[in-house]
């Protein structure tokens, strides 16, 4: 028992001593697990081995003896030691260069990942089973049809038709994604813009008692201790969450969402899935890399990601709420129950209404000057957002407004929520007044600027193509999606990429007039938003706004001329001294000097290795010098000592080639 115990111990202190000389001498991120399989293996197969060789070189007797001095023994021991120890460092290098310490997971992580990877290529085998089904894996494949394809107006009808087919079978992220590029008609031509917007994410409620498990895992202990009343029916229900009414314990009436459980894991693979086919129709398609594809299913990836975590939504609806107490919009939104909300489940108040897309909502009973009033508040809420405050809900379709009993609106679904920087909303207010003002030129900078163009742009044709859409806009009515569609249409032809969120606000701005005719049916979106813009745009001239401007970059201005004095002093004095020179420093950069430095280092331990290994051979073939044991010479001992060193020097130059060493570590 003891002496299993002090071998165990042994072996624990050779595991110890060799991590401490890979990780840190040979500065190498190995793993520890691997280091003491290493360890052991090393301690079990060196001791027969020692045997052997201390037998070969006449140390011991074949009964067992020793037959050299103690101090003689002693050396060789302390070799045999330090070559097994050398021998464990080459067996870590050798594991580090083929598989580096990260690289190979552990077993449970392992066996995990394989349960995940069946599950991902199942659904990656049924996702090309159904776009094969619908006739859709030439796109993938990126072969070209026979009857001219994109070219093709009946073409584009029957595969935008066939893709909704398609994506309505694929499921809740697939669908979502079909909503997502339904709003993008800067990407995509019109007749996929309108098969895309039928796209409903709808679902059966969960089972019986599903919610409830739910809510208690949430919020912590039974749902009497924070609802009075949960209506066991969801009013609404989607394929990520659905919807209740209830009651809090003091009677105010609060709607509850909760996410289905699942639905996590369920969009965590497909979005994988999402993300590694887009890869490949863009290595393989023209119209995936002029889309940019796998970088829009990135992003939507992350939207979705977002989405599902409702301590976003909660974040985007306080924003919001913001904005609107900013000023008197006769628009409002529920509150937030904080204590009640989490990752999983979002409590809000009730709004006491009907959805404006309801047969009944109640519109006919108003008036028109009421109706009138109620348009003109939800525009202002619209432009101001985008314009002024920079934070604007992206999805004001009518099925998230709401007509209240008060006669005010009220706003939901606070999921997808839009945030422009200060610049971005100057732009396109300019872009609004230009064109109001029938400017055209001063239209195609403003968007030029706010999309960024490469260097190739045609920026007179796109001008006149600008002009043309603005010249006809007063003579067509005031369809304002139109003028947006267009003017999506021009983008997408000249290879330009709207911003997401640029997207995202020239979006809300055209999908809320179906809203906005809904409540006025003689509204003008368009005449609203010149004005509306040309007087947002004299707003953010006016001298006031303009001297604030001039005074923030002005300060950063006047520390830079603070500087200049000093600096020209300095080189006038050296001009008329004659001692100006210009140096170039080729290695000025910390981290290219640290990077000379290591090489250099690298190369000096290689020559060392190789003189080390090269005097060792001659040392050993020699056979010269007094024998210190019946049948070693010194030199060969000597020999050996040099070809362990040199060893261990050759296993850190060949470390430092195969191997990145500013891995992190996995411990």
């Amino acid at each position: 028992m003891l002496v299993a115990l002090g071998a165990v111990v042994v072996a624990l202190c050779f595991g110890g001593l060799l991590g401490a000389v890979v990780r840190n001498a040979l500065d190498a991120p190995v793993g520890w697990p691997r280091i003491l399989v290493v360890a052991v293996a090393v301690f079990l197969g060196g001791s027969p081995l020692t045997t052997q060789v201390a037998q070969a070189a006449g140390l011991t007797g074949e009964d067992g003896t020793v037959a050299v001095s103690a101090p003689v023994a002693l050396v060789f021991i302390v070799l045999a030691f330090a070559w097994a120890f050398a021998l464990g460092v080459a067996a870590l290098v050798v594991a580090e260069a083929l598989w580096p310490t990260g690289t190979v997971r552990n077993p449970v992580q392992w066996v995990r990942d394989a349960f995940r990877g069946r599950r991902r290529v199942r659904r990656y085998a049924e996702i090309m089973r159904i776009l094969s089904s619908y006739g859709l894996s030439r796109y993938v494949r990126g072969r070209r049809s026979a009857d001219g394809g994109a070219a093709n107006p009946a073409r584009h009808a029957h595969s935008a038709q066939a893709l909704v087919g398609a994506l309505n079978k694929a499921g809740v992220t697939f669908i979502k994604l079909g909503q997502m590029l339904s709003t993008r008609r800067d990407l995509l031509p019109l007749p996929y813009v309108t098969a895309l917007s039928s796209l409903q994410s709808n679902a059966s409620p969960e089972p019986d008692g599903t919610v409830e498990r739910i809510l208690e895992a949430e919020l912590g202990g039974p749902l009497s201790r924070h609802f009075a009343e949960l209506t066991p029916e969801p009013f609404a229900a989607a394929s990520v969450a659905q919807v209740h009414h209830a009651l809090l314990a003091d009677g105010t009436p609060v709607v509850v969402k909760v996410q289905r459980p699942g639905a996590r894991d369920s969009v965590r693979v497909d979005s994988d899935i999402l993300l590694r086919l887009a890869r490949a129709i863009e290595e393989r398609t023209g119209w995936g890399r002029q889309l940019g594809l796998s970088g829009l299913a990135s992003g939507f990836a992350e939207s979705l990601r977002q989405e599902l975590d409702y301590r976003v939504e909660a974040t985007n609806h306080r924003m919001v709420a913001a904005s609107l107490a900013t000023g008197d919009y006769g628009v409002v939104v529920p509150r937030i129950v904080d204590e009640l909300s989490t990752s999983q489940v979002i409590v809000m108040t009730r709004l006491d209404g009907r959805a404006l897309n309801d047969a009944d909502s109640g519109l006919e009973s108003l008036d028109a000057a009421a109706r009138s009033a109620l348009a003109q508040n939800l525009f202002r809420v619209v432009l101001d957002g985008v314009l002024v405050h920079g934070v604007f809900h992206a999805d004001l379709h009518p099925g998230n407004m709401l007509l209240l009993s008060d006669g005010r609106i009220g706003l939901l679904d606070f999921g997808s929520v839009g945030v422009l920087d200060a610049e971005t909303r100057q732009l396109l207010a300019t872009l609004l007044y230009a064109v109001g003002i029938d400017d055209n030129v001063a239209a195609t900078d403003a968007l030029l600027m706010v999309v960024g163009s490469p260097a190739d742009t045609d920026v007179t044709t796109l001008r006149r193509e600008v002009g043309q859409i603005i010249t006809t806009l007063r003579f067509r009515g005031d369809a304002g999606t139109d003028v947006f569609a267009d003017l999506f249409d021009v983008v997408r032809r000249h290879g330009l990429a709207l911003p997401p969120q640029v997207a995202a606000a020239l979006r809300t701005i055209a999908s809320a007039e179906e809203s906005l005719v809904a409540l006025d049916p003689g509204f003008s979106l368009i005449g609203s938003a010149q004005r509306s813009a040309a007087d947002i745009t004299a707003r953010m001239l006016a001298p006031d706004r303009v001297a604030d401007l001039a005074k923030a970059r002005g300060s950063v201005a006047a520390v830079s001329l603070s500087r200049l004095p000093s600096r020209l002093e300095r080189t006038t004095g050296a001009l008329a001294d004659g001692t100006l020179s210009v140096r170039v420093r080729p290695v000025a950069d910390p981290e290219d000097r640290r990077w000379i430095r290591g090489r250099l280092n690298d190369a000096v331990v290689s020559v060392v290795a190789v003189g080390a290994f090269l005097a060792a051979v001659l040392l050993i073939v020699a056979d010269t010098g007094p024998f210190v044991t019946p049948r070693i010479r010194l030199n060969t001992l000597l020999g050996f000592s040099l070809a362990l060193c040199g060893f261990v020097l050759g296993l850190r130059s060949v470390l430092r080639v195969f191997m990145k060493t500013d891995r992190p570590t996995r411990r």
